[in-house]
């Protein structure tokens, strides 16, 4: 009982190897040398990474103020919300 057990065990261990691989090729990206993209057809110009590097720092530098003073904004309306109570 214990070596068909073990039998089993092995089996689907492999059976799922197999699936995993066979699966990680399925789903897998294409060689980047055989993609174009033509930027007419798509209707925007795709940039580079110096522009998404400069965007997410100027977001980071718009929302680190904002958080907190949203957060102030809103203590201040519950403060003010329950001076009477």
């Amino acid at each position: 009982m214990y070596s068909s057990l073990k039998k089993n065990i092995t089996l689907a261990s492999a059976n799922a190897f197999l699936f995993a691989t066979a699966a990680s090729k399925a789903f897998a990206a294409p060689d980047p040398a055989e993609v174009q993209i033509n930027e007419q057809d798509l209707g925007f110009r795709i940039p580079n990474f110096s522009e998404l590097l400069s965007f997410m720092i100027r977001f980071l530098f718009l929302l680190w103020p904002a958080l907190p003073a949203l957060f102030y904004m809103l203590w201040g309306a519950f403060v003010l919300g329950n001076i009477g109570r």
